[in-house]
């Protein structure tokens, strides 16, 4: 998370990006940025049947985006929003 805090402004979750460009942009100064076209969304309830090998190799590469995610989800809002960084490279 040190990582995170230090070099990047904005940490969102993909299924929340309705909600959570709206709050980067609005914190970047650009107004109107909640309405968002839904394009090539995958359908609610869509899965994929792994076997149980697929399903350990997956959760085995995996750890570490899992661990991320987990910890930006316990976030307040489910995202890393740092102001400060906010300003462009270097900032």
């Amino acid at each position: 998370m040190a990582i995170i805090e230090r070099d990047f402004a904005f940490v969102g979750r993909v299924e929340a990006i309705e909600t959570q460009l709206g709050e980067l942009l609005s914190a970047i100064g650009i107004a109107g940025g909640n309405s968002l076209a839904r394009a090539n969304a995958t359908p609610e309830g869509w899965t994929v049947d792994l076997t149980a090998e697929d399903r350990r190799a997956s959760d085995e590469y995996n750890a570490l985006d899992q661990a991320l995610y987990d910890r930006i989800a316990r976030l307040p809002g489910g995202r890393f929003l740092n102001p400060a960084r906010l300003s462009g490279p270097g900032a």
